[in-house]
């Protein structure tokens, strides 16, 4: 609640909230913070994500994964990189800080968020991808309802008939997590993104952000996802095959005697943290991109260990 204050984003509000204003306002404005909290920026446009966060994982708390970190102890925080991470990360704090916002601003009626992992395949073929999009029949229908989504998990009938020659295609296939928004009145859905949205602090990323999921068919509760507004897009094909979302049962973890927090059992050094001279204490984040690219290994790491040992 207090990162929607500093975002002007609790009082200052229209009576009447439309989803365009959410859209263009409410959640721009949360992905931008977002982009800036998780350094998205620097760490995964560079392809520094997997390597600063094994080095993390090393120096910081001297384990080789994440399950080690588990068993060992528990985090007052819903996220485990705080100051940088990948899809999974932006995923968590877009959700969250939305979820709230709605429910305090008393739109859960009208908009419900859910958490979104799927596994995808990109087809590339640019002569016959427009014929393909030209001959698909899709259906809006959704249940509000229902809190699970899947995809039948074999490509249709059409697309077989449509990539003729796998030789000139280029298949590549993919994980990732993000919101999806289901705007009740409108019986859509929407695909939100924090990681996957252009900003100047984002440029080069493929955007899929704010695009419209179509639902093709219904099988046994499941269903085959399309991104519409992405069709064509450098003749591109996407299959989605998600996994079950906004099924997993949450846990909290209630502390009384630590108010400070702790990250994996140990106390939080907030003294580290307010001292730093990368820390922006408006906006409440490391600003990892104030430290030279050749340093950002060594002295990156140096400042996420925020964990006193």
């Amino acid at each position: 609640m207090n990162i929607l204050k500093i975002l002007d984003l609790l009082d200052n509000q229209p009576t009447n909230i439309t989803y365009e204003y959410l859209q263009s306002i409410v959640i721009e404005r949360i992905i931008y913070w977002i982009q800036l909290r998780l350094n998205t920026a620097t760490m995964f446009e560079s392809n520094y994500w997997d390597f600063i966060n094994e080095l993390y994982i090393n120096d910081c708390f001297n384990k080789k994964e994440f399950k080690s970190l588990a068993s060992s102890g528990n985090t007052d925080t819903n996220i485990r990189n705080i100051y940088f991470g990948d899809c999974r990360e932006h995923e968590v704090l877009l959700h969250v800080l939305l979820k709230l916002y709605l429910k305090y601003h008393n739109l859960n009626e009208e908009y419900k968020i859910y958490k979104y992992y799927g596994y995808g395949t990109s087809i590339i073929n640019s002569i016959n991808n427009n014929e393909f999009w030209k001959s698909k029949k899709f259906s809006k229908k959704f249940n509000g309802g229902s809190k699970s989504l899947s995809s039948n998990r074999s490509l249709t009938r059409s697309m077989k008939d449509v990539l003729i020659s796998i030789e000139n295609c280029n298949i590549s296939t993919w994980e990732h997590t993000h919101p999806l928004l289901y705007i009740e009145s409108l019986n859509k859905v929407i695909a939100l993104d924090a990681l996957c949205h252009k900003t100047y602090l984002n440029p080069s990323i493929e955007d899929i952000h704010n695009v419209e999921i179509l639902i093709e068919k219904k099988v046994k509760k499941e269903y085959s996802l399309w991104y519409n507004t992405l069709k064509d897009k450098k003749s591109k094909i996407y299959l989605e095959n998600p996994t079950l979302f906004s099924k997993n049962e949450p846990f909290i973890i209630r502390t009384f005697d630590n108010k400070k927090g702790k990250i994996f059992n140990l106390p939080f050094n907030e003294d580290k943290l307010e001292s730093s001279k990368i820390y922006n204490h408006d906006l409440k984040f490391l600003d990892l991109s104030k430290i030279p690219k050749e340093e950002l290994f060594y002295k990156g790491i140096n400042e996420l260990c925020l964990g006193i040992k």
